[in-house]
């Protein structure tokens, strides 16, 4: 008997953006982004992405950045994807795009504007498969900020390419409107810190979560301090 040949279709590959074409898009947005303006970005696109990039919550920034990437380098990719399981059409790895091309070109050629964290997609805002509203995150800010990401990256993923570029060279210039992390340390005998005066500061700093990298940062400190 003549086996009967199966016509169940192969599984449609997942739209993973090219890392190499990604690279050359971002040397592309930073030497073109200093002098764009907007066009066709409607008010509540604008003021979305500014609220985001200009926000103290890291991983949202980085989250935006990498999707926008995504999506000028391969418009298959979902917007609000995270991880390649998610249920959406259009499903990628978010982190590795984030982690291998995003965090050494932010290292190296944007005096790290946008949080200078070398791994931004271990944070628990993005160890989730997509970006939805119901994510948890602090309640709050965190949690509007959350439904303002989702919302942007919803709009945007079904906009037209050249839409959709305005958003990402507007992100970028953002971006270059940050402060860099380029400093000047300065010797511990120019600095006066009373005891009183430490735990007035810590107590303001831990009130904010900055992408959940407070208590890392805090402990961090008082373990370099210790080792004089």
């Amino acid at each position: 008997m003549r086996k009967r040949e199966s016509t169940r279709q192969p599984a449609e590959s997942a739209p993973t953006p090219e890392h190499q074409a990604a690279l050359r898009t971002l040397h592309d947005a930073v030497k073109s982004c200093g002098t764009f303006s907007p066009k066709k970005l409607g008010v509540r696109e604008r003021d979305a992405i500014r609220s985001i990039i200009q926000g103290d919550h890291l991983t949202f920034r980085y989250i935006l950045m990498t999707a926008l990437l995504a999506k000028v380098v391969e418009p298959r990719s979902h917007m609000r994807s995270l991880q390649a399981g998610a249920k959406l059409t259009g499903a990628y790895d978010a982190r590795s795009l984030c982690h291998n091309v995003w965090v050494p070109f932010e290292r190296e050629h944007l005096d790290s504007r946008l949080g200078g964290s070398n791994e931004p997609f271990l944070n628990k805002p993005a160890r989730f498969p997509a970006v939805e509203k119901t994510n948890a995150v602090r309640a709050g800010k965190d949690r509007d900020l959350l439904h303002v990401l989702y919302d942007l990256l919803e709009s945007l993923n079904s906009a037209k390419p050249a839409h959709l570029r305005e958003a990402f060279l507007l992100a970028m210039s953002v971006v270059m409107e940050r402060a860099g992390r380029t400093r000047r340390e300065l010797p511990l005998s120019a600095v006066t810190l009373t005891a009183d005066a430490l735990g007035d500061f810590l107590d303001t700093y831990l009130q904010s979560s900055f992408g959940g990298e407070t208590p890392v940062s805090v402990v961090g400190a008082i373990l370099r301090s210790s080792q004089g």
